[in-house]
């Protein structure tokens, strides 16, 4: 799966800071797994014609004095080929 649009963010302002997108994604053309000889590039992702698409929920939060931050990633829906959102 690739992105394809962002379609909401936000930042709110706690303690510590939260992020959260929704985004889209899409089925891509890249081979699942293998070794990679060098790093990807967008060129190497295309989307796939008439692939799947879904919505997902990506939120993360600075780390409160922390060198890491968390990150979670939650399918909302997925999106009916043909079908917009």
């Amino acid at each position: 799966m690739i992105p394809i649009k962002v379609l909401k963010a936000q930042a709110k302002p706690v303690n510590p800071m939260k992020y959260s997108m929704e985004v889209l994604y899409g089925e891509s053309t890249c081979l699942k797994g293998g070794l990679l000889e060098r790093a990807m590039v967008a060129e190497d992702c295309r989307l796939k014609q008439g692939g799947t698409k879904a919505l997902y929920e990506v939120v993360w939060h600075n780390g409160n004095k922390r060198l890491h931050a968390m990150i979670a990633v939650k399918k909302i829906r997925d999106i009916a080929v043909g079908k917009g959102i």
